[in-house]
């Protein structure tokens, strides 16, 4: 009965262990697959403007793109058909006359005149004679001044325009007869009629294909080719002493200039041009004319390698991606990354974790440890080109992007899984984490080498931590590989300017100390964490100031003597069988 439930009790257990382990891969794939799958998708024939091709590139199948040139040409010729969109106030001529005609009646009221139509004298009086004449005295003539001075200006408030005081004088003379507010009226509709732009330069430069004439009263549009025809300001002003002369003849030849005055004021341009609306014209015409399809041939040669990347080469790159038949290859494509990778995890936790633990709750441990390095190392790459980009805005100079992504601290992942786990761990854990690292940057074989080479350095470097300042003389060494492997790098690449040498050396020695503070940073918290213990934490467990052995130092010194004695000689037999003489001698 106990042997039964024994076994069912290891049963369970095991059981248990295996849906941790399970849970464990299957997040970390899970977080490789939402970091890396974009990556993935992408990685093929992904250019920037400006680039240079690193491999022939067909395309696939057929597809049609846009031939943006040849869309452009066409959107531009249809928005330069459409006509240049000209308003015409048609009622300006016939509110300017009812203006005319009710000032001059209200001025006749005004001065109230006895008999309508009382026929003017041949000569007018001049002013400086007409108070004497009329045997006004000075106090009557002063009152008489000054009621003429506000009649003159309520009469050109009327009008809307300035009075001089002969003109308004001459008016009052003729007692601002009906016959000259009528002459002045038909001059007016005369010149409005043909029209009057205020720009006439600008209205010829469309005189081969015309303009769109709008009626603001009725709505109604239409096109006109005869722009000669419209009178400029200059044109207008001569064209109203003209059309003048044969309607005046029957005034007084004294009014002649005071009704071409009148009319030459009171004109105003009543053809103008609408830009707003031929813009929107335009525009609207150019936005109808469909995309022109450009067909691409299956095998059709879209890059050739050492092309340098045109905007018209990547839209075509761009289409190609955007196939079935390419976007099906890429998702076989992605697939089978991620199962290698899924197979290279497995495969590394069989001959590693699974058979160097001696009990299942140290398998899951260390399981659970690597889990969650390798799903934070997995972020940093990401996070760190974003802060180095954002702080490469911020300079005065250019910074390369292979400066930056040397910058990234990937090596410190592998500096912490050998403080914990030793170094036929760090060497895996690296691998993984590079290849993935890899695969963010387009599957670049010389940042793989880079980072694969700088974390298993690193790890190897941190061997044998028994001091703080370890961390920072590894990271100043692997700062010093990281300059001689981003040189080899760019020697690999081609590109051996002196100024990206300069920069890819500046981020390399960066990364390579930031890799060792951020170790540095995060061990205390994952030993707390996951209970590991360090070399450093068994030194500071040896402490002599520690007070359970300040006590055995006092109470039992025979014993304290006997305890340090063994602890020197068990750490020296441990360092001759290969163990870890720390650990040895602490316990």
């Amino acid at each position: 009965m106990i042997n039964e439930k024994k076994k069912e009790a290891i049963r369970q257990s095991l059981a248990t262990n295996l849906w941790v382990r399970w849970l464990m891969l299957f997040l970390v794939m899970a977080v490789f697959s939402v970091i890396l799958y974009p990556n993935l998708l992408l990685t093929e024939h992904v250019y920037k403007i400006g680039d240079i091709a690193d491999a022939d590139i067909k395309a696939p199948r057929d597809f049609f793109i846009e031939d943006s040139e040849a869309t452009r040409t066409l959107r531009h010729d249809a928005a330069e058909k459409i006509l240049t969109v000209y308003d015409f106030n048609a009622g300006l001529a016939d509110n300017l006359s009812r203006k005319v005609r009710s000032a001059f009646k209200e001025m006749r009221t005004a001065f109230e005149f006895q008999k309508e139509g009382e026929a003017p004298s041949a000569e007018p009086i001049p002013s400086s004679v007409s108070s004497a004449e009329n045997g006004n005295s000075p106090s009557e003539s002063k009152e008489e001044t000054a009621r003429q001075e506000a009649l003159k200006t309520a009469f050109a408030e009327k009008l809307g325009i300035s009075v001089e005081e002969e003109s308004f004088r001459l008016l009052r003379r003729e007692r601002f007869s009906e016959k000259i507010a009528n002459v002045l009226a038909e001059v007016i509709v005369r010149i409005l009629e043909n029209g009057v732009v205020a720009n006439k330069e600008v209205l010829l430069t469309q005189i081969d294909k015309g303009v769109l004439l709008r009626d603001l009263e009725s709505g109604t549009e239409q096109a006109n080719l005869n722009l000669k025809k419209f009178y400029g300001p200059e044109q207008y002003k001569e064209m109203v002493r003209i059309v003048a002369v044969p309607l005046v003849k029957d005034l007084h030849p004294n009014l002649v200039p005071v009704v071409v005055d009148f009319a030459q004021k009171l004109i105003q341009p009543n053809v103008t041009l609408n830009q707003s609306e031929t813009e929107n014209r335009k525009k609207l015409a150019a936005v109808r004319v469909a995309p022109i399809p450009y067909q691409i041939k299956e095998g059709e040669m879209l890059l050739r390698e050492g092309e340098r990347v045109t905007r018209e080469k990547l839209n075509k790159l761009r289409a190609a991606l955007n196939t079935q038949a390419t976007q099906k290859r890429l998702y076989e494509r992605s697939f089978g990354a991620l199962a290698t990778l899924l197979c290279l995890i497995g495969i590394i936790y069989f001959l590693t974790i699974h058979q160097r633990s001696s009990s299942a709750e140290k398998d899951n441990r260390d399981l659970l440890f690597l889990s969650v390095l390798l799903i934070t190392f997995f972020f940093l790459p990401k996070v760190a080109s974003f802060f180095l980009e954002a702080l490469s805005q911020g300079t005065r100079f250019p910074i390369p992007d292979s400066a930056m992504i040397y910058g990234i601290p990937l090596a410190a992942g592998a500096m912490t899984v050998c403080l914990f786990m030793g170094m036929k761990m760090a060497v895996p854990f690296a691998l993984v984490v590079t290849i993935g690292c890899a695969i963010i940057f387009q599957n670049r074989f010389e940042i793989f080498i880079y980072f694969f080479l700088s974390s298993i350095m690193g790890a190897h470097w941190m061997q044998n931590c028994k001091e703080r300042k370890v961390y920072v003389i590894a990271g100043a060494k692997l700062g010093l590989l990281n300059m001689l492997l981003a040189t080899a790098a760019d020697a690999y690449m081609g590109e051996l300017g002196f100024g990206k040498i300069l920069w890819n050396c500046a981020f390399a020695f960066s990364g390579g100390i930031a890799s060792g503070i951020l170790a540095a940073g995060i061990v205390p918290l994952l030993e707390m964490t996951f209970s590991y213990t360090t070399d450093i934490t068994l030194l500071e467990l040896a402490n002599l100031e520690r007070p359970i052995l300040r006590r055995l130092m006092l109470e039992a010194p025979g014993t304290y003597h006997h305890s340090v004695v063994i602890g020197s000689m068990v750490e020296a037999a441990a360092s001759e069988i290969g163990a870890n003489p720390v650990l040895a001698k602490v316990c």
